[in-house]
């Protein structure tokens, strides 16, 4: 909060206590989006903020590795045309990317380069014609090895897909929202809509979820169908 820190005004803290909000990955682009030269200002706030700004690399990644997979899956060309303004436009980005790390280990700078790449990879990885483009596989791929270049192997920041964290995710949205559909079919009985409620009941099942009412509470459970 724009306050040295000291033990006499009481406003420091521990990694530990940091790493206890905020995962490793997180907290190392917080560090590295500010010159190392340069003071930083630890909050909350801004750490939330850099998560934020993590994902959005992350997301990038996710996209470029999906419409890669799909190009494979239909056999899209593979061939690459140098002339292409998006490759030329990622090359743009290697440079400048380049040129920050060699200006005293710029990494804000160079970060703001990883970022051109992701928008430039965003907009051509989302166009509607992207089947019909020649050399789309191999130009993705070009941004894909890029943006894993400067992220991972450079920065040190691990962007690729953790499986199992997806997995994860997924299972507590489907919780989520299995949980949600039965407050939905409790207060639609609270207001005696036994069809609303029966259609709930019934779509779950055909889901394989059953549900049990019990004199403490309802329950659910999956079932192999």
């Amino acid at each position: 909060n724009q306050e040295k820190m000291s033990k006499s005004l009481g406003n420091f803290f521990l990694v530990r206590e940091i790493l206890a909000k905020f995962p490793a990955d997180v907290v190392r682009f917080f560090l590295l989006e500010t010159h190392y030269r340069s003071p930083l200002d630890f909050d909350d706030q801004k750490l939330q903020e850099s998560k934020k700004a993590l994902e959005r690399i992350k997301n990038t990644r996710r996209l470029l590795q999906d419409k890669i997979d799909f190009l494979k899956s239909v056999n899209a060309g593979s061939e690459y045309l140098p002339e292409e303004e998006f490759a030329q436009k990622v090359e743009q980005c290697r440079e400048e990317f380049i040129k920050a790390m060699d200006d005293d280990f710029n990494t804000s700078l160079a970060l703001a380069a990883v970022f051109e790449l992701c928008r430039l990879s965003n907009g051509f990885a989302n166009q509607a014609d992207l089947l019909q483009k020649t050399g789309a596989l191999a130009q993705l791929e070009r941004a894909l090895k890029l943006l894993d270049e400067t992220v991972i192997e450079v920065l040190g920041i691990p962007i690729h897909r953790d499986e199992a964290a997806d997995e994860q995710q997924e299972a507590a949205l489907v919780t989520g929202l299995i949980e949600l559909l039965i407050e939905l079919r409790q207060e639609a009985r609270a207001k005696k809509d036994w069809g609303t409620a029966d259609g709930i009941r019934n779509r779950l099942k055909e889901l394989g979820i059953i549900i049990e009412d019990t004199p403490h509470g309802v329950r659910w459970k999956r079932v192999e169908q």
